[in-house]
């Protein structure tokens, strides 16, 4: 699979600690307060007609490409519950 950036997205969390898990908590993250992020696109004729009428919406979604991440591992402790590591990619019933 390609994967052709379209743009950029913008935002005071630099660092994965400090950033709110989900967007509607934001307690102890940075400045106690909600953050606001943006989205760049790049500035390129082809994209004009896919993006016409984006505006219309309140929420759209966007895939991302995390750059930053140094390293992958198969094994993820949930932020709640037990602090047992599970493989991302099954999730217990």
């Amino acid at each position: 699979m390609s994967v052709q950036a379209i743009g950029v997205v913008r935002s005071p969390y630099k660092e994965r600690f400090g950033t709110p898990r989900q967007a509607t908590v934001w307690e102890q993250s940075i400045g106690n307060a909600p953050q606001d992020g943006e989205i760049h696109l790049i500035g390129d004729p082809r994209y004009e007609h896919a993006l016409r009428g984006l505006d219309g919406f309140d929420y759209c979604w966007v895939i991302c490409w995390m750059h930053l991440n140094t390293g992958w591992n198969p094994l993820v402790t949930p932020p709640r519950g037990p602090r047992t590591k599970y493989d991302q990619r099954f999730k217990e019933n």
